[in-house]
């Protein structure tokens, strides 16, 4: 009996194996795009409702077609508003630093859009990690802890190489200093927003 059990699953696990041989294990996320510093800030300072310097990257490991788990680096340069009709922020440049461990859910698989299309895809991601802010106004960094989830819509060129558009909401806690550095934040629990 022990025999037959045994075979069954060594014959299950081989199957299903076979199930998730259409996708790549290993993924490398390159992007580039835009970010927007919420909250907080100083009186008289407020950034651009959209800063256009963001940078990030990561590695993504797939444990089978649907979840997998991300550790990515990211970097924002968040700097006050001097365009639009809400008047000029007073000036200052902050350095946003962020690294991540995330898990990742593929919504498409899950909900098997490969249906409908096998170019388009969704990913869910979630997770923590640590943030860092460095300021030449402020001779002090600001050493914080993130938690973030985003959605990930992707469109495969190929077999391997896919474009996305990434949307992730970042909160913080332990944020000793507004997004300006120029005031300390005396807030308990989520400190800072960012987009």
């Amino acid at each position: 009996m022990r025999i037959i059990l045994s075979a069954c699953f060594v014959l299950y696990l081989f199957s299903a194996l076979g199930q998730y041989a259409g996708y790549n294990k290993w993924s490398i996320d390159l992007n580039l795009g835009a970010t927007n510093a919420v909250e907080p800030y100083s009186i008289g300072y407020w950034s651009n409702t959209v800063d256009l310097v963001h940078t990030s990257g990561g590695v993504r490991y797939m444990f089978n077609n649907k979840f997998g788990l991300k550790l990515d680096l990211g970097y924002d340069l968040i700097s006050n508003d001097n365009i639009g009709s809400n008047g000029n922020s007073l000036p200052f440049k902050t350095n946003y630093f962020r690294s991540s461990m995330q898990g990742v859910l593929d919504i498409g698989r899950i909900f098997t859009f490969e249906n409908f299309t096998d170019r388009w895809s969704l990913l869910f991601h979630s997770g923590g990690g640590m943030s860092l802010t460095t300021s030449q106004i402020n001779p002090e960094s600001d050493r914080m802890v993130n938690f973030l989830f985003g959605f990930t819509p992707q469109f495969k060129l190929n077999n391997r190489i896919s474009l996305n558009l990434d949307a992730s909401f970042i909160w913080h806690i332990y944020q000793q200093y507004t997004f300006d550095m120029y005031s300390s934040v005396s807030n308990r629990g989520f400190d800072g927003f960012i987009a």
